[in-house]
């Protein structure tokens, strides 16, 4: 089976954004809160 995300990075910058929808994130504090490296945070959430 193919996966839907590119990876799971991407999963939980989704989730994360999906679970408080009126909140403005920092590119800081999404990295801190997925445990992604910054450079891929930062090109995923583009």
């Amino acid at each position: 089976m193919l996966p839907i995300l590119r990876s799971a990075v991407v999963g939980k910058v989704i989730a994360l954004l999906a679970m408080d929808v009126e909140r403005w994130w920092t590119l800081d504090e999404i990295t801190a809160r997925v445990g992604g490296a910054y450079p891929t945070v930062s090109r995923e959430v583009r």
